[in-house]
């Protein structure tokens, strides 16, 4: 006949909550959330400049950033101005609205602006927006 080991008087039974598996969760909970929030809006520092009638447009689809130092960065990647109208006008041909935003730091030279403005036009960009700050907005 097969027995069944009886419970044992002599230890205590415990008694409540087991808390390693809440525990456990609670960390994964945490690592995704961190995780996630992390990759949801790359920042690329840059400081923007502010005008009173910045209006809020929905997320564009083809953003040139332009750093303090002249960096272009185009769809999340560093790019030359040599390789920019063949990248952008790619860009451009498969995007319904064939908009441009430009998000340039404030003491990029006005020169740089107005070419990035001219090869945008060039590669088929009907509107091109400048992304700013709204004036007292902290």
């Amino acid at each position: 006949m097969i027995e069944f080991s009886s419970f044992n008087d002599n230890k205590e039974r415990k008694t409540g909550l087991e808390l390693t598996p809440l525990i456990d969760m609670v960390f994964l909970l945490l690592i995704f959330f961190l995780l996630t929030s992390y990759y949801t809006k790359p920042a690329i520092p840059v400081v923007l400049p502010e005008a009173e009638s910045a209006q809020v447009h929905k997320q564009p689809d083809i953003t040139i950033v332009i750093k303090k130092d002249g960096v272009l960065i185009l769809e999340k990647r560093t790019v030359t101005e040599e390789m920019l109208p063949d990248i952008l006008h790619s860009l451009l041909e498969s995007s319904l609205e064939k908009t441009v935003h430009i998000q340039a730091d404030q003491s990029v030279r006005f020169g740089l602006i107005i070419q990035l403005m001219d090869i945008a036009y060039m590669a088929g960009a009907k509107d091109i927006f400048f992304v700013v700050e709204k004036k007292g907005k902290q």
